[in-house]
This record gives C-alpha cells, sequence and structure tokens, in this order.
C-alpha cells in the first residue's frame, strides 16, 4: 500500500493544535504543534508493517478520543535514505 498522510485539527479554549501522522512500511513519523507556530516530532520503527499499521491505528483513536477531528488524509511520497 502507497504510505498515507493523515492530519488532524482540535480547537478548544480559543487554541487550535494539530496532529499529523505518517506510515512509510515498518517506520511511522508523528508530528504536532499549536497554530500559528513550529512544532515537532518523532519517527519510531517497528518489528513489522503490521506492528507500524497496528500502532498507528491505536495513536489515531487515541487523538479522537481526545476530541481532534480528522481535516486530512493524503497518499505521501516515501522518504528517500540518505547515501
Amino acid at each position: 500500500p502507497a504510505p498515507m498522510s493523515r492530519e488532524f485539527e482540535k480547537h478548544e479554549n480559543g487554541r487550535t493544535s494539530w496532529w499529523r501522522i505518517r506510515q512509510f512500511g515498518v517506520r511511522y513519523q508523528v508530528e504536532w504543534g499549536d497554530l500559528p507556530g513550529s512544532g515537532q516530532g518523532m519517527t519510531m520503527t517497528c518489528d513489522s508493517e503490521a506492528d507500524a499499521e497496528k500502532r498507528v491505528a491505536r495513536k489515531i483513536r487515541e487523538k479522537l478520543a481526545e476530541g481532534y477531528v480528522e481535516v486530512s488524509s493524503t497518499a505521501v511520497q516515501a522518504p528517500t535514505s540518505p547515501r
């Protein structure tokens, strides 16, 4: 399957927070922050693609439970490895 990027936002107390998750095979990347402003992120590596898919799905369920709403879902190009 093609790598996917899903983006979510939460509006609370006059503040907008954003959260994005991308999966590339056995790796997934999470980024988050407040609007306006820059965010932070991290990349995790799993034992298998199936494990990464389960972790991504769990993270998305957690964010939806916290009140985040999905605003974007797109196919993305996998990152290239440095040479």
